[in-house]
């Protein structure tokens, strides 16, 4: 531990040090849980965004509001031709992004420019089902950043919320007796120079074009400690972080702990304006006395060969995905993990079952008379035995939540969203979801893996019809009603347990912020 201390702290020190050169970006990275993802990836499948590696989030405020300048201009002068509702969302950000849109006043070109930014929201959420006591869930957050130069920028958010236990995305213990915790849930410290940035703290990523869920990296689980490099130039982009996990508890003696770990990296490529391709790989190893290993923190080198060379027995996998966005209102995404595949599927006999996952995606706008309006049909399937390993300390979970699809192995869905919007205030719409999960989970594998029916075992399915409806004033202040039915059967993988729910959700959203300029 030693080691890696220094390591962190000459990091550390290096990023100060480089705090005197500086160059013109804006690197604050937008939280996942931002209001704005959802309409920035609307746009883009609309034909908008050309350059933006929708599939890798999260996003900076800097190519966001970057390309906002270029759309501005584009609707004061009338010569993008939008739709209507294509005005709308490109006004909502406008608002939301209008501070790195305005002038930059009082700035000296020569010294470093000096940028403070804190604010708060406050984010309200109230459930009332058929078969459950209503459910309220207040949480607030409070941030402080600063930014030297649009170079070099920290950032640190702490949120505090109630029924934090209930929570799995966050991780933090409650502190009264009715469930109230906090924690700082997105903290680190950004320096980028030309073509290449480091970043040193705790963030959530999420590494899949899915609108819904996504199968290697998800932002699902509580946010990453760790360090992450990224670069990119013209049509490439490179990503590569590594982070310890949670320790593992060993089975045979509960007070013995294991250490995990955790590396990825990412490699992105956009040949032409309408086709995205990404690679990914991931390795999760750990075990008695094991250590970071250095052939693991090394950015190109393939994990699955280190592996293979060193005679170790870890937990790696695979995902290609790719966005298609040929025509302006219509496109296709789509996902394929792999955690094992077999080679000798392809020649003969089987020796195992294919442990991989796919997910495929497509997006229309502007349908029918109305046309202000979009709709997205999204597949997804994970096969048995997924995300499993033989070592209960390669599981692919962290703090007991899946790193990839929420649900993990053995399930499926179809999802069917449709939204439809009235002004720039106001839409409504609906989704229905038919979804699979089998009596399978992230479980150590200690035989070989059987050939099994897909989903496995006693199969629970739930239909789920949802309306909603939204407003949102400003860019910071908004609205929303959720109401529809769940129907489930064989609950909890339970021969016979059905479930039939009326549910409605009501959510208010206010947040504010200041900046200071010197």
């Amino acid at each position: 531990m030693l080691g890696i201390t220094k390591i962190l702290v000459t990091v550390s020190l290096l990023l100060f040090i480089l705090f005197l050169n500086v160059r013109s970006n804006q690197l604050e990275e937008i939280p996942l849980d931002s209001w704005v993802y959802p309409v920035i990836d609307e746009l883009h499948f609309q034909g908008f965004f050309p350059n933006l590696f929708v599939a890798d989030k999260p996003y900076t405020r800097g190519e966001i509001s970057s390309y906002l300048a270029m759309a501005r201009q584009g609707l004061e002068s009338d010569t993008w031709n939008l739709r209507p509702h294509q005005q709308w969302l490109f006004q909502r950000l406008i608002d939301e992004f209008k501070l790195e849109l305005a002038p930059k006043e009082n700035q000296n070109i020569i010294s470093p420019s000096l940028v403070f930014r804190w604010g708060s929201a406050f984010n309200l959420k109230s459930d009332f089902h058929k078969e459950a006591q209503p459910f309220h869930k207040p949480v607030f957050n409070a941030f402080l950043g600063g930014e030297v130069d649009n170079d070099l920028y920290f950032r640190s958010r702490i949120r505090v919320e109630n029924h934090v236990s209930q929570n799995s995305s966050v991780r933090a213990r409650s502190w009264t007796h009715n469930d109230l915790g906090g924690t700082l849930d997105d903290t680190y410290l950004k320096y980028r120079h030309k073509y290449f940035g480091l970043i040193f703290g705790r963030q959530r990523l999420q590494w899949g074009p899915g609108f819904a869920e996504v199968d290697l990296i998800s932002p699902n689980p509580p946010p990453f400690d760790m360090i992450r490099l990224t670069t990119g130039y013209k049509a490439l982009r490179f990503q590569f972080f590594f982070t310890r996990l949670d320790d593992a508890i060993n089975p045979s003696t509960p007070f013995d702990t294991v250490s995990r770990y955790f590396s990825a990296h990412r490699f992105g490529i956009q040949p032409w304006r309408w086709l995205q391709l990404n690679l990914s790989e991931v390795v999760l190893y750990g075990g008695p006395d094991r250590k970071l290993e250095w052939y693991y923190l090394m950015p190109f080198v393939p994990f699955y060969g280190e592996q293979y060379n060193n005679f170790k027995d870890d937990n790696p996998l695979w995902a290609i995905d790719w966005t298609l966005t040929p025509f302006k209102n219509l496109a296709h995404y789509g996902e394929f993990l792999i955690d094992d595949f077999q080679i000798d599927c392809v020649t003969g006999d089987c020796s195992e079952p294919q442990q991989i996952g796919v997910r495929l995606g497509f997006f229309a706008s502007s349908l029918g008379p109305y046309k202000n309006n979009f709709l997205n049909l999204e597949y997804s399937r994970i096969n048995n035995y997924v995300y499993g390993q033989n070592r209960y300390y390669n599981l692919y979970l962290y703090h007991n939540v899946p790193i990839g699809a929420p649900l993990g192995p053995s399930g499926d869905y179809v999802l069917l969203r449709y939204r439809q919007y009235f002004s720039r205030n106001f839409d409504a719409g609906f989704s229905a979801e038919y979804r699979r999960k089998g009596q399978d989970s992230i479980a150590v594998q200690t035989v070989k893996v059987p050939f099994s029916e897909f989903p496995l075992g006693v199969v629970e399915k739930t239909l789920t019809f949802k309306f909603s409806a939204a407003y949102q004033y400003k860019a910071n202040l908004f609205a929303r009603l959720d109401f529809g039915t769940k129907n489930r059967d064989n609950v909890g993988n339970i021969s016979g347990a059905a479930s039939r729910d009326r549910f409605v959700s009501l959510q208010l959203g206010y947040n504010f912020w200041w900046e200071s300029r010197y």
